[in-house]
């Protein structure tokens, strides 16, 4: 480049074709990269999250970085950061798809030899192979730009500045500057190492003496990476030329990192926190109105249920004179003001509807007090949403109740008895709550029974343990209670597979309560007795 145009046009000229100045030292970088480099390979990768589009933390495993294992990087033009941290940043409940991404072709892979190319700030790690049998390329690399991020490349991209190359541990090159930069630092370019910091500390020096911004120039041919310092919010390898009291120091680059993420990445991350909890804030209130508007339409409904007491009374007080036993569409009956014509459920009886209208009441009565207690929650919550104390939202990735249980803790399609012996056989009274038992509530070591050579129930015998013995006549019982529900139920005996739960498994894809039975125990031909379910039965 020619060195005798304006330096104003030459800045100008590199923010252009880069987005402005690096704002982390180069040479600081140059160390961090060392440190991080070496100390880092041999890692485990074992999960990627990412806060947000700029933020991405890497999982490491290895006994050198236990206390330290979140690798958290911020790619910005302006704020970038990277360092090792003991806690792991916050996290969406759903990763974002870049996440999503980069754990595919990451996780449980490793960390092999590290490169990096200090003057574009970006460090690198060859990767271990997928798999012997991946068709993935034989050599990766995970790759991260203090301006772009993280990514998996094939191979490593060109250097930063024209006669730069990528460093690796012990194949480091001295840096040699352009002398006459000492004339004219404000016009060093970044890219050549003469970032903002150094070009700022080499004006301070020449204010003293050329010697003093000289022998700079000389300690940054190959820093020593032993001593750091902070100032202005910007990390660099040299102590600050006549503001020493002013600099916070560290020996260790990683130190002098997690500091510098600490001012950078810290109130980014409670910025973006706080617009989460906006966002959770609006969607509660969103929440909040549709439970009200729910709520009226509820009340309203009750209330219309609770008015049909008056029509039942009514009823009551005219069924004297009503023919009760009979079927009618409705009924004329002498009201307070008059006579009343109440219209009726014609498949019921006069009677049968007054009753009816007797228990709908008292059910609108039971729901109103339900409802004013929700309603009194719902106005709790709201308090606490106005006043700035945000209610915890259910986790959405927390297990999905089973709807094989209803409320009253009994299972849904399922009967359940209990042999002579005492032990408990479950058996499902459809396909659902087939494969809810062979699912849901079948431990490895209880008996499946099943009809052989053609449809029929499953039957689950509960065991406590693996070890227990089950009596002959429980087994029998258990046989006759899948036989009795399965197409031999009109004959006399029937035939009954007996296998393991642990060797019975649902077909992927199939219809629910289709099951591959692995391993069959034995096989029982057992009479048919119709009275048993009865004389078992616990529900």
């Amino acid at each position: 480049m020619d060195r005798t145009c304006n330096p104003v046009q030459v800045r100008l000229s590199f923010r252009r074709r880069t987005g402005g100045a690096y704002p982390v030292d180069s040479h600081f970088f140059r160390c961090l990269a060392r440190r991080l480099g070496t100390l880092c390979s041999g890692a485990r990768l074992d999960n990627i999250y990412a806060p947000n589009s700029e933020v991405t933390t890497l999982v490491l495993g290895h006994p050198a970085i236990r206390d330290r294992k979140f690798l958290v990087l911020r790619a910005h033009r302006q704020q970038p950061s990277l360092a090792l941290s003991a806690e792991k940043p916050p996290n969406p409940q759903n990763a974002p798809a870049r996440a999503m991404w980069l754990r595919k072709r990451l996780r449980n892979r490793r960390l092999l030899e590290p490169y990096w190319d200090w003057q574009g700030r970006r460090l690198a790690w060859r990767l271990s192979p997928v798999s012997p049998d991946s068709a993935e390329p034989e050599h990766q690399f995970l790759l991260i730009d203090l301006r772009e991020g993280c990514d998996v490349v094939d191979s490593l991209p060109a250097p930063g500045p024209v006669g730069a190359a990528w460093e690796t541990d012990g194949a480091e090159a001295p840096w040699a500057p352009n002398p006459a930069v000492l004339d004219d630092p404000a016009s060093g370019l970044a890219e050549e190492g003469l970032t903002p910091a150094l070009r700022r500390e080499l004006v301070r020096r020449l204010e003293d003496s050329r010697e003093a911004a000289a022998g700079l120039l000389d300690e940054l041919a190959m820093p020593r990476c032993d001593s750091f310092f902070i100032r202005s919010g910007e990390a660099v390898v040299w102590r600050p030329y006549g503001l020493e009291e002013e600099a916070a120091p560290f020996d260790d680059a990683l130190d002098a990192a997690a500091e510098l993420a600490g001012m950078r990445l810290d109130p980014h991350l409670e910025w973006v926190a706080g617009r989460e909890e906006s966002k959770a804030q609006k969607s509660q209130r969103k929440k909040f109105s549709r439970a009200r508007k729910a709520m009226a339409a509820e009340e309203k409904r009750l209330e219309t249920m609770r008015e049909e007491r008056e029509i039942a009374q009514l009823l009551k007080a005219a069924m004297h004179t009503l023919p009760r036993r009979e079927k009618l569409a409705e009924v004329t009956v002498d009201g307070p003001e008059g006579p009343v014509t109440i219209p009726l459920d014609p498949s019921r009886t006069v009677a049968e509807n007054m009753d009816r209208l007797f228990r709908r009441a008292a059910k609108g009565d039971r729901g109103i007090s339900m409802l004013q207690a929700r309603q009194e929650e719902l106005s709790r919550q709201e308090e606490l949403l106005q006043a700035g104390r945000l209610p915890a939202p259910a986790r959405q990735n927390q297990r999905k109740p089973d709807k094989s249980v209803g409320q009253s803790g009994k299972l849904q399609g399922i009967a359940r008895f209990r042999t002579d012996d005492g032990f408990l056989a479950l058996r499902g009274k459809n396909a659902r709550a087939n494969h809810s038992l062979a699912t849901r509530h079948a431990s490895p070591f209880d008996y499946w029974f099943h009809a052989e050579d053609g449809p029929g129930a499953h039957v689950v015998l509960k065991r406590d343990h693996a070890g227990q013995e089950v009596p002959e006549r429980s087994l029998e019982q258990a046989a006759v209670l899948a036989g009795l529900k399965s197409w031999q139920e009109g004959s006399d005996k029937a035939r009954i597979m007996c296998a393991l739960c642990k060797h019975v498994s649902p077909v992927k894809g199939g219809s629910p309560g289709q099951v591959t039975v692995e391993q069959v125990e034995r096989s029982l031909l057992v009479d048919l007795d119709a009275t048993l379910e009865a004389r078992l039965a616990m529900d």
